[in-house]
């Protein structure tokens, strides 16, 4: 039993020293992957920087080739942030623009509704119109018809008030 203890104790401080050294390793790699990280986008700059005169890229970085990378940076950085500010300022613009379509198509639509609603109803005066014109009519067709048979027809005497009296002595009974 003694002797497994004291297996199992060495490889207890196997495994932590082994797990030490792991950590160890991982930290010393990503500190390596940074520094490459790094060095590529200072090349990026750097090579971009001299194509754009013309020049082949250097294969060497210097220290202070660090400094103008950095400097570019921030200057493509400001450059980025200027253009975002303008295209942010473009759409708050078209987006006004369209809030004010949106109004004005909103309107266009209640006026063309209101404009159907006053030609029905415009066709439904003409329509009453129309029929008051064919009662006065009937009205005074009949006006005339009742002026033709109330006159007598040998001489031509209006007899409308003896022909209301007896109307009027018929509707009482």
């Amino acid at each position: 039993m003694a002797v497994v203890e004291s297996d199992l104790e060495t490889l207890k401080n196997e495994e932590a020293t082994l797990r030490d050294q792991f950590i160890r390793n991982m930290l010393d790699l990503n500190a390596k992957i940074r520094k490459f990280q790094e060095s590529i986008v200072a090349c990026d700059i750097d090579a971009v920087e001299y194509a754009a005169c013309g020049d082949p890229a250097p294969v060497t970085m210097k220290e202070n080739d660090t400094d103008a990378a950095l400097g570019a940076l921030e200057s493509r950085i400001s450059e980025i942030l200027s253009q975002t500010t303008k295209e942010d300022d473009e759409f708050q613009a078209q987006q006004e623009i369209y809030k004010n379509v949106q109004r004005e198509l909103i309107d266009c639509e209640r006026k063309v509704s209101l404009m159907n609603m006053i030609v029905t109803e415009s066709k439904e005066l003409q329509d009453l119109t129309k029929l008051s014109s064919k009662l006065e009519a009937t009205y005074n067709s009949l006006g005339a018809e009742l002026q033709n048979r109330s006159m007598c027809p040998r001489c031509h005497l209006d007899n409308l008030e003896a022909l209301t009296a007896s109307l009027q002595a018929n509707g009482e009974n």
